[in-house]
C-alpha cells in the first residue's frame, strides 16, 4: 500500500502513534523505482545503516533446502521428525511430519502475537539447541490442525537437513546457492 501513496506524510504520525508496538530500535525505509523516497529512525544506536538480520527471510531457503532433499531421496515430507530428532519423542511429538514443519502445522504453541515478543527470541548457539529447546514446548493443537506463523516447524526441518546430511545448515545454503 505505500508503494502506491505519493504523499509518505502519514507515515511520521504512523510510526509515532505505534513506537510503543514496534519499540525503540526501528529503523523503516521506503523505496521507489530505485530510490529512497522515506526513511525514519528512532535510535542513534539503531540506525538506517545498522545491519540487521531479517526477520524470517530464511523460510523460504529452509523450505527450499528441505525440498531440494526430499527430491534426492535423503527423507519424505511425512516422514516423522522424531525419526531424525528423537528427543521429540520424550516430549510426546512423535507424530509431527516434515509436511506439517513446512506448512508451519506442526501444533506447537505458539510465540504470541506481537513483534516485540518474537525480535526478543533467545539466542541459540546451534540448530539444535533451538530444536531442543521447542522440541519442550508445548502443544496448542493437532499437527495439521491449525497454522501457526512462526518460525518452530521451519527450524525443526532445518534441523533434519543437518542430521540427514552431517553438514550445518549455512554450509547446505552455500553449497546449494547456485
Amino acid at each position: 500500500s505505500v508503494y502506491s501513496q505519493p504523499d509518505l506524510s502519514d507515515l511520521d504520525g504512523f510510526f509515532d502513534r505505534n513506537k510503543k508496538n514496534l519499540g525503540s530500535e526501528e529503523a523503516f525505509v521506503v523505496w521507489k523505482d530505485g530510490k529512497v523516497i522515506y526513511q525514519k529512525s528512532y535510535s542513534e544506536d539503531f540506525a538506517l545503516k545498522t545491519q540487521a538480520p531479517l526477520i524470517y527471510s530464511s523460510k523460504w531457503l529452509t523450505a527450499a533446502l528441505v525440498l531440494n532433499l526430499a527430491d534426492e531421496g535423503k527423507f519424505k515430507l511425512d516422514d516423522p521428525v522424531v525419526k531424525y530428532i528423537p528427543l521429540l519423542k520424550s516430549y510426546l511429538k512423535n507424530y509431527i511430519t516434515l509436511r506439517h514443519c513446512l506448512s508451519e502445522t506442526a501444533g506447537i504453541e505458539r510465540e504470541g502475537k506481537s513483534i516485540t515478543r518474537l525480535l526478543e527470541r533467545k539466542k541459540f548457539a546451534s540448530l539444535e539447541e533451538e530444536a531442543a529447546a521447542i522440541a519442550a514446548k508445548e502443544i496448542s493443537d493437532a499437527p495439521g490442525k491449525e497454522f501457526f506463523f512462526g518460525h518452530y516447524g521451519l527450524v525443526l526441518a532445518a534441523r533434519v537437513c543437518e542430521v540427514v546430511t552431517k553438514k550445518s545448515f549455512e554450509r547446505l545454503i552455500q553449497e546449494r546457492r547456485s
